[in-house]
């Protein structure tokens, strides 16, 4: 047995930057992670961009419920989360800074842009904002900064210090190594088999006392514990099986009992990367010239606006229980090596069995490609060169990577916090 300050468990981003964060401060540290960093969850399966913009989720602002996070302090992250990236060094985690915008395609998308750009600068009046944003009123405005985007686009907001990371695995397991560097101890396969408070008769080798008993099994199978004051979970997805199945004590008893419930909702969302040019005639490249995909990551706000008007069950979500769409959601960024990467459908996983993989990739790509000019040009090609109808083959049999990846919701949208 060990002890420590604090326990995480989860080894994926969220995880594995606590830990390091910890570190940093002198906070002794223990992370457990079941596989292998950045791998059991959302992480590495994840388009890794990093978002220092205009959060267009939260800049309506519920003074009195206090319901939202506020924008000042959602800048204050953004900005933290990006110099982390920066400070740890290595080729895995690298920081692209490639600058991202916002943009609208119709008149009511536009409005509802310009609202969000409104309240950003009266909330930031006065004071020294680190996002460094730009409102782009034209069609001409926006296309200078991202000549792929098409004549349909008609406003934007732009955010230079936005991008992505070139590989989340990568990135998970160097905070991992940043963080042992500074006396962390980062464990994978290790499976957290129980979490207990201590009894009073219980004390650590220096003769203290800790809150909680962290039971784990590594390779060995031989179970492990370490005493600490502080359990993080950092599990995503899994964070309610992880609830329900341990115990903790409550302020006013020894005794020990459940956790408070907490609901989280798996929704799912595919992701679909295009090599820079597909196989193809040089005539078939003199018809299409335009091939050269954005350097720049692309949101719209197409979804944001529907759900400003509109409730959805999660919160934010693409599709009903059913399957049916409710509106669309697009993020793109560029490869390192070239070509497109691009995702947006937030689908409750129940509702995945109704929808197959090729029906949402065209779903998709119908939507993206109308603003979009190289990726339209893309598509026209390969619908071009396919002896058979482009439609009904397989993403496979097309040469298309994709997959689907869960993400963590909270049934109203709000963060899920728990303190004892």
């Amino acid at each position: 047995m060990h002890e420590v300050d604090c326990v995480v468990v989860g080894g994926g981003i969220v995880g594995t930057a606590l830990t390091y964060c910890l570190s940093k401060f002198g906070i002794q540290t223990t992370l457990l992670e079941q596989s292998a960093f950045g791998t059991g969850g959302s992480t590495g399966l994840s388009a890794a961009t990093v978002w220092c913009g205009v959060d267009l989720a939260t800049t309506e602002h519920d003074e009195k419920k206090q319901q939202l996070t506020d924008l000042e302090e959602d800048m204050y992250l953004c900005a933290k989360s990006r110099q982390l990236y920066k400070e740890v060094k290595c080729k895995e985690c690298q920081y692209m800074e490639t600058g991202a915008l916002e943009i609208a395609t119709s008149a009511t998308e536009l409005s509802f842009l310009r609202h969000q750009w409104d309240t950003y600068q009266q909330r930031t009046s006065g004071k020294t904002p680190s996002l460094q944003a730009e409102w782009l009123n034209s069609n001409d405005a926006v296309r200078q900064k991202e000549p792929a985007l098409s004549q349909s686009v008609l406003g934007a907001i732009y955010t230079p210090l936005s991008g992505f990371v070139s590989t989340p695995i990568g990135c998970a397991r160097a905070f991992a190594d940043a963080a042992e560097r500074m006396g962390a101890i980062c464990a994978e396969g290790a499976r957290v088999t129980n979490v207990v408070p201590c009894s009073d008769n219980v004390a650590t080798s220096a003769g203290t006392k800790r809150r909680f008993m962290v039971e784990y099994t590594c390779e060995s199978k031989q179970t492990q514990q370490v005493a600490t004051d502080h359990v993080v979970f950092a599990t995503g997805y899994f964070t309610d099986v992880m609830q329900r199945a341990f115990t903790s004590q409550t302020t006013e008893s020894q005794t020990p009992q459940p956790l408070p419930p907490t609901t989280i909702v798996p929704v799912q969302g595919q992701i679909f990367q295009l090599d820079k040019e597909p196989p193809m005639t040089k005539t078939k490249v003199q018809n299409y010239p335009n091939l050269q995909w954005p350097q720049k990551v692309i949101f719209t706000v197409r979804g944001y606006e529907y759900w400003k008007n509109h409730t959805t069950s999660p919160p934010k979500v693409t599709h009903d229980a059913t399957g049916k769409r409710l509106t669309h959601h697009a993020y793109l960024r560029p490869r390192i090596q070239g070509g497109l990467l691009a995702g947006g459908s937030r689908i409750p996983a129940g509702a995945t069995k109704h929808i197959t993989d090729e029906e949402l990739f065209h779903d998709n790509v119908s939507y993206m490609r109308s603003f979009l000019t190289p990726l339209d040009h893309y598509l026209a090609l390969k619908e071009e060169e396919e002896e058979e109808d482009f439609r009904k083959k397989t993403l496979e049999e097309r040469g298309i990577d994709y997959w689907r990846g869960t993400m963590p919701f909270s049934p109203n949208g709000q963060v899920i916090s728990y303190s004892n």
